[in-house]
């Protein structure tokens, strides 16, 4: 078992044949998610995260996120970007936090809210994209400042964007 780590999300990787276990940190504590099997040979119903009730609780990415903000003099406070799945928030880097979805749930709002004094709004161009940015920028209206951002034309998914695509997103909303 090769062991992938980074921010709050924790995989393990089984050599002998396409399994990842998956879990995350919740408050403190490792949370096992689930396992997924990779190999085609086997027919599992697909799902996209298995989060095994954490999913509207968590934000993958937040510890980094915090880190980010803190080598930056930050200790409270400062930006987080919210984007819908943990490879979107890989893509564009600290400070992105996922929220393994397309809407945020109460928990999540709560940990931005307390954490960040902005947050940027970046969720998948299509139609429940759209649904859930909206939702997330009323949870956090009154609480944060808020940023809407969406991925560059042609492209559906921030974890689609090209390195060129995420450094001018990154010169705009995190300068």
């Amino acid at each position: 078992i090769e062991r992938i780590e980074g921010g709050a999300l924790r995989q393990l990787w089984h050599s002998d044949g396409g399994w990842v276990t998956t879990a995350v940190l919740v408050d403190g504590e490792w949370q096992d998610m689930g396992t997924l099997c990779c190999d085609p040979r086997f027919d599992w119903p697909p799902a996209k995260y298995w989060t095994r009730g954490h999913r509207n609780s968590m934000l993958v990415g937040y510890d980094a996120a915090v880190a980010w903000n803190m080598c930056r003099g930050r200790k409270r406070g400062g930006t987080a970007v919210l984007v819908e799945g943990p490879l979107d928030a890989a893509r564009l880097g600290p400070p992105a936090v996922a929220m393994m979805g397309k809407f945020l749930g109460d928990a999540q709002a709560a940990l931005l809210t307390r954490q960040f004094d902005r947050v940027v709004v970046m969720l998948d161009d299509d139609e429940s994209g759209r649904r859930g940015a909206q939702r997330a920028r009323e949870a956090l209206a009154a609480k944060v400042d808020l940023a809407a951002a969406s991925p560059p034309p042609g492209v559906h998914d921030p974890g689609d964007m090209s390195p060129g695509q995420v450094e001018e997103f990154r010169k705009e909303h995190l300068t």
